[in-house]
């Protein structure tokens, strides 16, 4: 990749490749990289010259921009992915927004059905809060967690809930552990009560 800057600047720039899911970080990182290269207004489509040895970003740009001859037709064709890459930050920026508001939906609205599965409600609880965490820096914390998770139990678990102790103190994991104990009695007292009545 040609590039206007002292190779033994080169080592600080090693980042992550673009994903989407880290473009945020990614997209700031590589705005730094082409300002200080000289490069940002040809990514902007400001500054159209027809060689790269007529870039006049700075003194010291300008300087070694003077040994530079290759053709910006050249140079774009090399880094044509790279250009396409940072030409779709808009749409990153839009589909990371909208990829934090999917995740917050899903985990706020979730819902279990009566007589499903708790063990596996928690652990797609436990998903969408993750999911969260890539996409949005404002995080699911444990109080929040366990209050989400408790409202998604059906009604049924209305008498288990006020038997709590103070939520906010009782920490997510615990709660968890309290929840799965609750649903295993409930599914043993289940089967008793199946078995009782195939022998009425």
């Amino acid at each position: 990749m040609t590039t206007l800057v002292d190779q033994d600047q080169l080592w600080q720039w090693h980042i992550e490749p673009l994903r989407g899911d880290n473009y945020n970080t990614w997209s700031v990182r590589m705005t730094d990289i082409l300002t200080i290269s000289g490069l940002w207004d040809y990514v902007q489509g400001i500054v159209q010259p027809d060689t790269l040895a007529g870039a006049t970003a700075s003194p010291k740009v300008s300087a070694m921009s003077e040994a530079v001859t290759v053709p910006l037709a050249t140079w774009c064709h090399n880094n044509q992915l790279a250009l396409n890459a940072i030409r779709l930050r808009t749409s990153f920026a839009i589909s990371d927004t909208l990829a934090v508001i999917t995740a917050r939906r899903r985990f706020y609205r979730a819902e279990c059905a009566e007589g499903a599965d708790i063990d596996a409600h928690i652990r797609q609880m436990r998903e969408y809060q993750a999911e969260i965490h890539r996409y949005s820096a404002r995080l699911i914390d444990d109080e929040e967690f366990s209050l989400t998770l408790l409202t998604s139990l059906p009604e049924s678990w209305d008498t288990f809930i006020q038997s709590l102790d103070n939520v906010s103190t009782l920490g997510s994991h615990k709660l968890v552990a309290r929840i799965l104990d609750e649903w295993r009695s409930r599914c043993i007292l289940r089967t008793v009560r199946r078995e009782q009545e195939i022998r009425m």
